[in-house]
């Protein structure tokens, strides 16, 4: 493709309508005015050179944001470290400062009640004293109860185990073989041994054999019966001896809570009276060094005060001074921005209309 350049004599590059609108600005201004001079001066013929001044210009704006960007860049990075070791440095001294003024304040409530404090450790002594000695009582009547209580248990199973040692000796006598004479016999075997009587030479199997089978299953269901009842009024007292053996294991071992719990409060309660009679002592002593603190301390604070305002002041300047920099930088950005674009919309007519295809 072949490229002409060209432009009528009898049209007046100033006076085309794209442009018409950009004569408002400045730089637009004196840009149009250059490039109509240069047309007029080559006839027309000059509109590559008109393009590559255009060109170079764009670059040249380019190159100067680029350096302006680095420049801001790196000011702005210088400030922000200058105000953030001072805000820094504030924030130190600040947290210093509330703390000198609590520490202060505490002070002044010491020296205050220095005297109410001794006051209030004297009758904390005498309460703890009251209380360890009550607590003393009613863990001795506890530990006493317990005791009883206990010693009732150990009798109770004794007894439990005497009943139940009399009862085995009963086992096995209701067929009237081998009964003991301390055993009083029941009507049942009163029964057996007087039919056995009569029927010395028969065992009861013997028996059972001679009876009707109707009346052999009932004596056998009797005589089961009755062993089956005592079996069971001895598992049953043997579960209460068990019981009985749990209760006083609980017991014994409650009362080992109860002296370790005692113990262990007496000691923190002793402790604690001695520490109580330790910090009376202490108050009167303490009360001068309160008062000379407090006077370093309301020194210390008035001179960290004074520098924090300092550091305040110096804060503010430097924000300014970022400030301004930012406002001229984002002006000084948009106005070379704005030329570029204007640039660009020359560049744009100058191919429109003054560069021709063949």
């Amino acid at each position: 493709m072949t490229l002409t350049i060209g432009l009528s004599n009898s049209i007046d590059f100033a006076s085309l309508n794209e442009i018409q609108s950009l004569k408002q600005n400045s730089f637009a201004s004196s840009l149009i005015e250059t490039i109509s001079l240069s047309l007029s001066a080559s006839k027309g013929e000059d509109a590559t050179e008109v393009l590559t001044m255009l060109n170079n210009l764009k670059d040249q704006l380019k190159s100067d944001q680029t350096s302006d960007d680095n420049v801001f860049q790196s000011k702005n990075s210088e400030f922000d470290q200058v105000i953030k070791n001072i805000s820094e440095e504030i924030t130190k001294l600040t947290i210093e400062i509330k703390n000198l003024e609590a520490r202060i304040s505490e002070l002044s409530n010491l020296i205050a009640k220095a005297k109410e404090n001794i006051l209030s450790f004297e009758n904390r002594i005498v309460s703890l004293t009251e209380s360890l000695a009550g607590m003393k009582e009613i863990f001795e009547s506890d530990k006493k109860y317990y005791e009883q209580k206990i010693a009732n248990l150990k009798t109770l199973k004794v007894k439990l185990a005497d009943v139940v040692a009399k009862l085995k000796e009963m086992i096995g006598s209701v067929s009237g073989v081998n009964k003991y004479n301390h055993i009083n016999a029941t009507e049942t075997e009163k029964r057996d041994m007087e039919w056995s009587a009569k029927n010395v030479k028969k065992s009861f199997l013997q028996i059972k054999k001679a009876l009707p089978q109707e009346y052999a299953n009932l004596m056998e269901l009797t005589l089961t019966a009755d062993q089956g009842a005592l079996n069971k009024l001895i598992e049953i007292l043997d579960n209460i001896s068990n019981d009985v053996t749990k209760e006083i294991s609980s017991k014994q071992q409650y009362l080992v809570d109860m002296e370790n719990t005692y113990n262990e409060l007496k000691e923190q309660m002793e402790n604690e009276i001695k520490m109580n009679k330790e910090a009376k002592t202490k108050q009167e002593a303490n009360k001068v060094a309160y008062e000379n603190e407090k006077g370093e301390k309301q020194k210390e604070k008035s001179g960290k005060e004074a520098r924090r305002t300092a550091l305040e002041t110096e804060k503010k300047i430097n924000i300014n001074l970022q400030d301004q920099l930012l406002l001229t930088y984002e002006k000084e950005r948009q106005d070379r921005n704005k030329e570029i674009g204007i640039i660009n919309v020359l560049i744009g007519v100058v191919e429109k209309r003054l560069v021709k295809k063949n």
